[in-house]
């Protein structure tokens, strides 16, 4: 009878015990949770200045031609604000075009490069300026397009370039938004 009271008190205790450091655990995942929580754009965040894109490549008309079209997105989603000059961002994206290069990637039979793969790398960093920390910066943000000249469907290469523009842009933007810009990858760039 003692044995059985005793192993009665010893189960009521580790009970005890275990409840104890089980509602601990779930104390310390609350607040986990509530540390990274956050979404990419912090909650409290309206407005967001884009910094001219920089060029480790020296093809300026790409920098152009991308910020319009990173600041088209931001502008059609309406959560943020493009901050004008006079007014106080609480966000900044910083982008640096770190790799551009066209390469030949099919031959017709005399060794003229039919069809071409077109591919610009970045760097993409957002600040929370009144936080002042970064967000993320990812150093490979890629987008890249493969056309033909010679070859149907015939797309000449400023149309492709064009393009190829859009494509990293909207990358930019789901970088922006869900911090991934993995739902914009062709089936291939997955390995599907």
């Amino acid at each position: 009878m003692i044995k059985i009271i005793f192993s009665l008190i010893c189960t009521f205790f580790a009970f005890i015990v275990f409840s104890c450091a089980s509602d601990q655990g779930l104390r310390d995942v609350r607040e986990v949770a509530k540390g990274t929580g956050e979404p990419v754009i912090p909650r409290k965040a309206n407005k967001i200045q884009i910094n001219a894109f920089k060029n480790g490549a020296d093809y300026r008309i790409l920098n152009e031609k991308l910020l319009i079209k990173v600041k088209h997105l931001i502008g059609l989603d309406s959560r943020l604000a493009l901050a004008g000059e006079n007014e106080d961002p609480e966000l900044l994206l910083d982008c640096t075009i770190n790799q551009f290069s066209i390469q030949p990637v099919e031959f017709n039979s005399m060794r003229v490069p039919v069809k071409k793969r077109m591919r610009i790398t970045m760097k993409v960093t957002m600040k929370d300026l009144k936080a002042r920390r970064i967000i993320f910066s990812d150093p490979n943000v890629y987008a890249q397009y493969s056309f033909s000249e010679y070859n149907p469907p015939i797309e000449s290469e400023d149309a492709a370039l064009d393009r190829l523009l859009s494509d990293l842009a909207s990358r930019i933007y789901s970088k922006i938004e869900t911090g991934w810009f993995t739902d914009r990858m062709t089936p291939m760039e997955k390995g599907k």
